[in-house]
């Protein structure tokens, strides 16, 4: 995720669940539920092996870059020119 993050310049939240559950038989997930910025870094994750627990921070938008600049060439402006 944090690869993704940074690839697509987004905010990012991953949930997955924590703690051990017995069914038929012993379960372990693995938990660490994280937000990552769109620098790729985690700004808030949760526990390893823990049951419930909600994460939580604070964003930024103005973290995020503006589209227009993010292509030199025009690509999601509508000012593409295509060559053949």
């Amino acid at each position: 995720m944090r690869t993704w993050t940074e690839e697509n310049q987004l905010f990012a939240l991953g949930c997955n669940r924590g703690g051990v559950e017995e069914f038929e038989k012993k379960v372990q997930y693995s938990g660490l539920s994280c937000i990552c910025g769109p620098s790729g870094i985690p700004i808030a994750q949760g526990p390893e092996d823990k049951g419930s627990v909600i994460i939580s921070d604070e964003v930024d938008l103005a973290e995020i870059p503006d589209p227009s600049s993010k292509h030199g060439d025009g690509i999601g402006t509508g000012d593409q020119k295509h060559t053949s």
